[in-house]
């Protein structure tokens, strides 16, 4: 019989794993390592949401320094994919420069971040009572219907998101605690969950990267490309408009008819 280990000894190792790579972005900041731990980085955070919730009724948070770090390292992650995309749709132009700087300012500031950063010792006093996984999925699965029965605007989409996300971690973290599991638990249809997270996550990408470029689209360093930076943002608007319908769709398609199977109550 494989032997159930507590949340707390996986948030434990998991902190622990986020400050190597704490140490390790100071002198390394690369695109590899910023994007682990930023998943990382929300996998813990489901988890230590999923404890405070059994323990407390009220979600844990992770220290303000390691969400500090995780928003530097956002902002240098975005502006690294958007760099990207714009080379591949545009090509060495002056908004590639523009991004090129901006990358470069983005990565000193989250590497100040870096060096003042110290998140320090962690306490799990609270976490003794953090067992009822059951009530915890149930909970959150009634407040996802909750936020899709709203109109669905973006900050919406938003939050479907992160309870999506937050299900597919803490699925995963209990299965790794070697926890027993509910037939409810079971049977959440986590290949869905996944699939419609990542649709979800390609619209909000969409819309951030849109919203960078609209504001950089006025400046004089890329005045010249005016042009093209509309046509740019009419072919963006045009691709947030399709996905933006191919999310909806696969939400109504979720909560009708794989949804009810394991998320009602």
């Amino acid at each position: 019989m494989s032997q159930v280990h507590s949340p707390s000894r996986w948030a434990a190792a998991a902190i622990a794993e986020l400050e190597k790579m704490r140490i390790t972005m100071q002198t390394d900041p690369g695109e590899e390592i910023i994007h682990q731990f930023r998943v990382l980085y929300k996998k813990t955070r489901a988890l230590y949401r999923m404890a405070g919730m059994m323990s407390t009724g009220k979600a844990f948070r992770l220290k303000k320094a390691w969400k500090q770090v995780y928003q530097g390292a956002g902002t240098v992650r975005d502006t690294q994919l958007l760099h990207k995309l714009v080379i591949t749709q545009m090509g060495e132009g002056p908004l590639a420069v523009l991004l090129r700087s901006q990358l470069a300012t983005h990565q000193d500031s989250f590497n100040a971040i870096l060096q003042q950063s110290d998140p320090g010792k962690e306490h799990f006093d609270q976490w003794k009572k953090a067992d009822d996984y059951d009530g915890y999925f149930r909970t959150i699965s009634a407040e996802l219907r909750t936020y899709y029965r709203q109109p669905l605007y973006d900050e919406e989409l938003h939050v479907i998101r992160k309870l999506l996300k937050d299900i597919l971690y803490n699925q995963a973290w209990v299965t790794k605690m070697g926890q027993s599991q509910t037939v409810f638990i079971s049977q959440l249809p986590i290949t869905e969950i996944d699939s419609l997270q990542k649709l979800l996550g390609d619209y909000q990408d969409n819309v951030v990267q849109s919203a960078i470029v609209r504001r950089l689209a006025v400046l004089p360093a890329v005045r010249q490309e005016a042009a093209r930076l509309e046509a740019w943002i009419s072919g963006s608007f045009r691709n947030q408009v399709d996905l933006r319908s191919q999310a909806e769709s696969a939400l109504e398609n979720f909560f009708h008819l794989h949804a009810p199977r394991a998320l009602d109550q």
